[in-house]
């Protein structure tokens, strides 16, 4: 009834705000307003703003102070407060504070951060929580959607498909508007990415104007336009994804043939060989479901001893959801197998050893330097054990280390689950909710997966599919994810949505092969061909393709500022010839936070967040963390403040995979750290790693993949943390984990 109640109000909002008022209207009067909390600038006890048109300071509700265009000020947090410093003063602010746009009826005005140079248009509200800045930016809707638009799906993509973009972020900011809360939405992917307007994005610009106003209605309430990247070939029903009701009869669960077509989809490949040389971690698995069989029939356990001879068969099974889900959970591979077994085991149970007939008895086993003795039964015992039967049976075989070697066994058949640890362990997993699928193709099986997201509604590939190839229109794509939803200016009025047209039914194509990776070739300015030159990607990203045409294979994405060498221009002024600078690959393994506490006192932990694909987006030291009832938390205040961490926060220990080119990067760095930090703290300022890396991945030069351990990290921080990390070692050694001599 809340949910329900929530919408009413909400539609009738919408129509009264876009009734207009006598005047020329601002931006503010003319359509909603959206308050963002902006997570994706990790501001924590300091903000620097530079003005891009006039705002005025309110505390409490009262007008404090002016300040003019262009004004560069500083917010931080001193003693629990906000302190305003601009033009050498500083004015103390109280807990919360207001900065208000005043209007202009100029060009767009806002603010800018440091950390991000993008224009924030609308009015800020800065408040302490815990000791650290909770920012929310207030702003109409359609000024939203300027930096949502182009950050959700790229400012390449067909217009078409960028309207359809536009109307669905404009739907769901509306759909959670929210009075009760001090925020609308987050900034980042838990709602929508917001990062600020770029003039540059003009194409999502156009499609949010040429939209203004256009919402989706489905049973005379805004309806909740989810979206993601890619489906995998077929829509998700919300209840699959997400627990709890609603009335989402807009959704339904259809083939997506653009989705496939397209072949910028995320595609991931295993390839399974008939020959039995498989992956080493789909080995493993298999080996780990094969174990009961290898201890009912007595062959060695040891993984070592189990070979895979051939794979005769892979198949999908087990549908998460009901028809006509293609969502498998569960790989099934047929397989041929042979073992090693203990000699023994294939030995008759006894056998007996001939003696010759009569009263002599026989040493059986004589000692170093005896000598064989023949005698009367009556003579003097041997200090050597004798047997006197006619036959001596011997005793059960024990086992003695020794294998046969690789005894064909035959057939078999295993099944494994495809959960998000399986299928990160064989490269396949990319949002947890993969759609699997299997071919077969010389002489090997191919496990492919797709979806990136949960796949519920509109597919953001299928629809720069759809207008790109396909020449539909904003409205069509949108029928054809959400069918039941019609389109309304403002909430109100006659539908603008038409009905599905039939030809969007239709049978899914196959699924795409994957992309395929060139080698990238290094930009060095002491070799460039002759009329090259060194030039930087001036966009959000661009595309690699094989050939100048929009058909020509798709290589890889250039990415913002990544570095390029133009080769030649071709005939179309819109296409050059270039080589790529690398992106250098590095790798950092991540603990829990939980896992890395002392009972004695504080830690310093670089706290790691990470982006959707797995890689760093930064990594923040925090020197001051100490456990709490719940998990753990930290000061930057000498303990006046802290701020809660849960306990499975991913920290780096410093235990990182760098190549030369990192060292270089370091070292060039180095003087400028030291210049800077050497005066302030001569005795103790620390270079850490995770400046460096932080600094690379903000100029993107770098990836850094997350991998994850649950291991618990034995360190001494603190004289009493010693008998810990002694008994830990100890333990471990025992269990065989260490070498009893850890130097050699």
């Amino acid at each position: 009834m809340k949910r329900l109640l929530r919408a009413v109000c909400l539609a009738l909002c919408w129509t009264l705000l876009m009734a207009g008022m006598p005047g020329k209207a601002s931006a503010e009067e003319a359509a909603p307003m959206v308050r963002v909390l902006l997570r994706r600038l990790q501001l924590t006890d300091r903000a620097d703003l530079t003005l891009a048109g006039a705002y005025t300071v309110r505390v409490g509700g009262e007008d404090l102070m002016a300040l003019p265009e262009n004004a560069q000020v500083t917010v931080q947090i001193r003693s629990g407060a906000l302190y305003l410093f601009y033009d050498g003063m500083s004015m103390r602010l109280g807990k919360s504070a207001e900065f208000r746009r005043n209007q202009s009826s100029s060009a767009m005005t806002g603010l800018r951060f440091e950390k991000n140079g993008n224009l924030y248009p609308g009015s800020l509200t800065l408040t302490v929580e815990n000791g650290t800045l909770v920012p929310i930016l207030t702003l109409s809707v359609e000024d939203y959607l300027l930096g949502v638009v182009p950050y959700e799906m790229s400012d390449s993509f067909p217009l078409e498909a960028l309207k359809a973009q536009a109307v669905c972020a404009r739907t769901y900011a509306l759909s959670h508007l929210n009075a009760s809360r001090a925020y609308d939405v987050v900034d980042t992917t838990n709602d929508q990415v917001f990062k600020g307007v770029d003039s540059s994005t003009k194409n999502a610009a156009r499609a949010v104007q040429e939209t203004a106003g256009i919402v989706g209605m489905y049973n005379g309430k805004l309806a909740e336009c989810f979206y993601s990247a890619s489906n995998g070939g077929q829509t998700e029903l919300v209840e699959n994804v997400w627990s709890g009701s609603g009335d989402y009869g807009y959704y339904a669960m259809v083939d997506d043939p653009y989705d496939l077509e397209n072949p910028q989809s995320i595609v991931r490949t295993m390839k399974i060989s008939k020959n039995g040389a498989v992956k080493e971690t789909l080995r493993t698995l298999i080996y780990e479901q094969m174990l009961p069989v290898l201890m009912r029939e007595e062959y060695s356990t040891d993984e070592e001893n189990f070979r895979i001879d051939e794979i005769t068969a892979v198949t999908l099974a087990s549908p998460a959801f009901a028809a006509p889900s293609r969502r498998m959970t569960e790989l099934v591979v047929a397989l041929k197998w042979s073992g090693k077994k203990p000699f023994a085991s294939i030995l008759p149970e006894e056998t007996a050893i001939p003696l010759p007939a009569g009263d002599a008895t026989y040493d059986v086993a004589p000692a170093e330097g005896d000598e064989w003795e023949l005698g009367e039964a009556t003579a003097t015992p041997s200090p050597v054990p004798t047997a006197t039967a006619t036959s001596v049976p011997t005793p059960s075989p024990t086992p003695d280390n020794r294998l046969t070697d690789f005894l064909s066994a035959g057939e078999a058949t295993v099944t494994i689950a495809l959960n998000r640890q399986n299928t990160a362990a064989l490269s396949l997993d990319i949002s947890g909710s993969e759609i699997f699928s299997v071919t077969e193709e010389n002489g090997q099986f191919l496990l492919q997966s797709r979806r990136y997201g949960h796949g519920v509604g509109m597919s953001q590939r299928g629809a720069q599919w759809m207008a790109g190839q396909y020449s539909k229109t904003f409205d069509e794509i949108l029928a054809f994810y959400y069918p039941g939803m019609v389109l309304m200016q403002g909430g109100t009025g006659a539908p603008v949505l038409p009905t599905v047209p039939p030809e969007l039914a239709a049978t899914p194509a196959p699924p795409a092969t994957p992309t395929p990776k060139p080698t990238l070739m290094p930009v060095t300015t002491d070799s460039l061909p002759e009329g090259a030159k060194v030039m930087y990607v001036n966009a959000l990203s661009l595309n690699l393709r094989a050939e100048p045409s929009m058909v020509g294979e798709l290589l890889m994405r250039l990415q913002a500022n990544q570095r390029v060498i133009v080769l030649e221009v071709c005939d179309d002024p819109e296409w050059v010839h270039v080589k790529t600078d690398v992106v250098e690959g590095y790798c950092m393994v991540s603990y829990l936070l939980k896992n890395t506490l002392s009972e004695n006192g504080s830690v310093a932990r670089g706290v790691c967040i990470k982006n959707e694909d797995g890689t760093l987006q930064s990594v923040t030291e925090r020197t001051r963390i100490e456990p709490c009832d719940g998990g753990a938390h930290y000061t930057e205040d000498g303990g006046e403040s802290w701020v809660d961490l849960p306990g499975d926060t991913p920290v780096s220990m410093n235990l990182w995979g760098f190549g030369k080119s990192f060292l270089d990067e370091a070292e060039q760095r180095f003087a400028g750290w030291l210049t800077e930090n050497l005066p302030v703290n001569p005795l103790k300022c620390e270079y850490f790693l995770p400046l460096v890396v932080t600094e690379l991945i903000e100029e993107n030069k770098a990836k850094i993949q997350v991998l994850r351990s649950t291991d618990k990290w034995f360190g001494v921080t603190y004289r009493e943390d010693k008998p810990l990390v002694v008994d830990a070692i100890a333990r471990k050694t025992a269990e065989g984990q260490y070498p009893e001599n850890l130097w050699k």
